[in-house]
């Protein structure tokens, strides 16, 4: 399914019904992921919050460990694959974007899902796939520093940013790997076309690879501008000199897809881990944190300063089929 699609079934209400809270994971899948013990978990969103809730959240529940590594999409996808390649099958699940989970699927690394109890109603079965699950969308936007941007010369669209008062003053997340970077290359790509991005490069944009560390460079007045920012970083930015922005052509934004790695060690735990991630009270967690969740009736959960960014028009991000192209242009373009 579309980062679109999803967005629209999630303003209507239509992702998940409200009945699906009530399937509930088997008491079998219960005690054999409890036997198992543990589940490994490689997060290819590295957002500390969600990951730290996550983890709490399940183990809480019941009382299995979670192991979480958190990396950047591209050290994912190249950690998953070097390790299958090795024979070495170390993690349980995978939380990767929508276009790098469907070519790990097609390269063979992904295990079926089974039956999850969300399948078992209707409404939830767009969002979940043979080998993977949808568990949210992440926006992203523009991040100013607001003593050093003014609001009457902010971007107020994403061809502001060739402005040539910008030149060298724009901190952007590296567009030539998989991530936030990547999806604000192939969503601007969608609506101004690969021209942007070689009139973009001539304003000397700076890359960066760690976003935290971004958000920090910017709050401290090191560049006036970031892109994209991730959305659900706000409330972890409160009292900074920061403003978020939306242009009026609509955010990046990521579907990121939960699945089960092929030979995973403990694949009991692993099941009921992507079942606890789509249940109504930890996708009611999501949307407080500002990300869209795939259940129903949770756009009242999210923050109402998130809200203007969760009802933004999504751009989506990165397409299977078309990734390591746009990836390869960046580097063509980005020297």
């Amino acid at each position: 399914m579309s980062v679109q699609c999803v967005r629209a079934l999630f303003a209507l209400g239509l992702v998940v019904a409200c009945g699906a809270a009530r399937a509930q994971p088997s008491e079998a899948l219960v005690a054999a992921a409890r036997r198992e013990g543990s589940v490994a978990f490689y997060a290819g969103f590295p957002n500390a919050a969600l990951q730290a809730l996550t983890a709490k959240s399940f183990q809480d529940k019941y009382g299995i460990r979670v192991d979480v590594l958190q990396m950047r999409a591209s050290e994912l996808n190249e950690r998953v694959r070097t390790e299958q390649a090795a024979g070495r099958f170390i993690a349980d699940v995978m939380q990767q974007g929508e276009s790098s989970t469907t070519l790990h699927g097609e390269a063979g690394r992904l295990a079926p899902l089974g039956e999850l109890a969300r399948a078992r109603d209707p409404d939830a079965a767009p969002a979940i796939f043979e080998d993977r699950a949808a568990g949210f969308v992440a926006p992203y936007a523009i991040l100013v520093n607001a003593n050093l941007v003014t609001p009457a010369d902010e971007p107020k669209s994403w061809l502001d940013l060739l402005d040539p008062r910008w030149k060298g003053k724009i901190l952007v997340d590296d567009p030539r790997a998989a991530g936030g970077g990547g999806a604000f290359l192939a969503a601007t790509i969608s609506i101004h076309g690969e021209e942007f991005h070689r009139r973009f490069a001539l304003n000397g944009p700076v890359f960066s690879r760690d976003p935290a560390v971004a958000e920090r460079r910017v709050a401290a007045g090191e560049f006036p501008i970031l892109v994209p920012a991730l959305v659900a970083s706000m409330p972890g930015l409160k009292g900074l000199p920061l403003r978020f922005l939306a242009p009026a052509e609509g955010v990046p934004s990521i579907r990121m897809d939960h699945a089960i790695l092929k030979n995973a060690p403990h694949p009991a735990a692993a099941r009921l881990f992507i079942e606890h991630f789509l249940s109504a009270d930890f996708q009611a967690e999501i949307a407080r944190l500002g990300l869209l969740p795939v259940v129903r009736g949770m756009e009242e959960r999210v923050p109402a300063e998130l809200r203007p960014f969760a009802r933004a028009r999504l751009l989506g991000g990165m397409k299977a089929e078309s990734q390591q192209r746009q990836l390869n242009f960046a580097t063509d373009v980005y020297k």
